[in-house]
């Protein structure tokens, strides 16, 4: 599981290319400066008055706070350990249900698939938090559901973050169908 981990930050370090990553920080830089989140498209040229919802509004203050702190450079490391951490939580997760050499095998596969999308970009902090809501759901009955009460918290920082949070509650919506399933006795108890 280690060297799957290092084998997504090894895919992960890359330098800075995505011009995205430029845009996020404008909007973080104009977040920061005026004290609040644009209603309009303000970093357009042709259309600077259009209504605009900034829904990764959190994750543009965020990284702009990283590049003064450190540049280019810190935004790359910090990618990097973002992605690393996002395969450990889904390895760690994964490796509850199977082996660990079956766990390594679906882990490189899921490196390799995931690895185009290695970007400076929100869904950066997407897959960690889909991992960590995924992690707390199939880890409830192994606490009697206590974990179950950071999911407000980590959905208030995915909504705030990236649009995929959408697939956080497809996710949660599924557990929640299957425990009532689970309840009424509709399918066999090993399922």
């Amino acid at each position: 599981l280690l060297f799957v981990t290092m084998l997504a930050a090894v895919f992960a370090l890359r330098r800075l290319g995505d011009f995205d990553t430029w845009w996020h920080l404008a909007a973080g830089r104009w977040i920061v400066e005026h004290a609040s989140v644009p209603r309009t498209d303000t970093l357009s040229y042709t259309v600077p008055t259009h209504a605009w919802t900034n829904l990764q509004w959190l994750y543009d203050v965020l990284l702009y706070g990283l590049y003064r702190l450190g540049g280019a450079d810190v935004l790359v490391v910090c990618a990097t350990a973002c992605f690393a951490a996002a395969i450990w939580i889904a390895l760690r997760t994964a490796a509850r249900f199977c082996g660990p050499v079956a766990t390594s095998v679906f882990g490189v596969a899921a490196v390799l698939i995931a690895e185009e999308r290695f970007l400076i970009r929100p869904e950066m902090l997407s897959f960690i938090l889909f991992g960590l809501v995924l992690r707390l759901l199939m880890t409830a009955r192994d606490n009697d559901g206590r974990g179950l009460r950071n999911l407000p918290i980590l959905f208030a920082l995915w909504v705030n973050t990236h649009a995929l949070f959408i697939v956080g509650l497809v996710a949660l919506g599924a557990f929640v169908v299957g425990a009532l399933i689970g309840r009424v006795g509709a399918l066999p108890s090993q399922w």
